[in-house]
């Protein structure tokens, strides 16, 4: 019939299609499978039923699944704890901030995210004490955890270290304090990691340099103390790199110089010495625009190889014992205005990349 319309005479469970639209026909998925010796064979009618069992559920499918019993108790216990707006009754899944999926291969549902804003800031701005519980190292799937401005106090629970799955940890802007635990360094999936603006202390680890997917590093505004640890150089895959206003102490790594796809570098504001390190401002770092090294105690040259860079930002005030020519650039068209920024920086270079220093005369 040229019209798109199927004339079967076909039986299908005792009736008789007749003048159905092509497209409205849907074969039996069992129909489809292939008939062998001219019957079909026992394994071959359950193996559509078992190819629906084994696909990951999304949509209607993922949300009649029942969540896990244990990441259920996990998030009845931070709403007790907590007690964010929303989280109440019903489905855990539907409360804010709150993501579940139905990982490949399960028929449960798992928390995937986790968002929560404000929880330590009662009506009237009042804060209240409440920290982050260790069991939420129990939610394996997490991928995400956004706990930032929420007044958290106490430790980082080294259990985070669990979450297998994490890929963006933000627990910035809180008043956590004590060590950074060394077990972060076991999350192989983690790009992002933001601790700033808190009150951490004591050294950061070398075992961190085990977070190898990190892109972002943020540990700013904190009271970290020691060195810098040289393995930071083993994250090959870094683009911003915030040590920034901390109490740091000892030389800038030249393994640094190894970070071939960093973008940003802010070292400010504490108390470095030693020599900048050529491997740090040379070509090889292609990717780095903005660097700002103001207000430690490094001595000796500034690198005169930064003149091969392509910066848009650079900064080594306030280290008085400096020698020869320190260069400065600003970024008077905001930080995402690289390209007027690169003309500006330099146009403000142009005097220090025309000089030498004196070995090199």
């Amino acid at each position: 019939i040229s019209s798109g319309v199927v004339l079967s005479t076909r039986p299908r469970q005792g009736r008789v299609l007749c003048c159905v639209p092509r497209k409205e026909v849907v074969p039996n998925p069992v129909e489809r499978m292939p008939i062998l010796a001219g019957r079909r064979t026992r394994g071959s009618s359950l193996l559509p039923l078992l190819l629906l069992v084994l696909a990951p559920r999304t949509g209607a499918a993922a949300s009649e699944a029942a969540l896990a019993k244990g990441d259920a108790k996990v998030l009845h216990h931070l709403a007790d704890d907590w007690m964010p707006e929303g989280w109440d009754d019903g489905d855990p899944c539907l409360w804010p901030g709150v993501e579940c999926a139905v990982p490949t291969g399960e028929t449960e549902r798992r928390v995937v995210s986790l968002s929560v804003r404000a929880v330590c800031v009662l009506q009237g701005h009042a804060e209240r004490a409440c920290d982050i519980p260790s069991n939420i190292g129990e939610l394996s799937e997490l991928q995400s955890l956004y706990l930032n401005g929420n007044g958290l106090q106490g430790p980082i629970p080294a259990e985070l270290g669990a979450l297998g799955q994490l890929r963006a940890l933000y627990l910035n802007s809180n008043k956590l304090w004590g060590s950074l635990p060394r077990e972060i360094g076991d999350l192989k999936h983690l790009e992002r990691l933001h601790l700033n603006s808190n009150k951490l202390s004591g050294e950061i680890p070398r075992e961190l340099a085990g977070a190898t997917a990190l892109i972002q590093l943020e540990l700013h505004q904190n009271d970290f103390s020691g060195q810098i640890p040289k393995e930071l150089g083993h994250l090959k895959n870094l683009v911003q790199l915030d040590l920034n206003d901390n109490a740091l102490t000892g030389p800038i790594p030249k393994e640094l110089g190894d970070l071939a796809t960093l973008h940003r570098l802010y070292l400010h504001n504490n108390n470095l010495d030693g020599e900048i390190p050529d491997e740090v401002l040379s070509a090889k770092m292609g990717h780095l625009a903005k660097v700002n090294f103001s207000g430690n105690m490094l001595h000796g040259y500034v690198p005169h190889s930064l003149c091969r860079m392509q910066l848009t930002q650079l900064d080594v005030s306030s280290n008085d014992d400096l020698q020869g020519k320190v260069p400065h650039c600003e970024a008077p068209h905001g930080f995402h205005s690289d390209v007027d920024n690169l003309r500006d920086c330099k146009e403000q270079l142009r005097d220090f990349c025309g000089l030498a220093r004196p070995e090199e005369l």
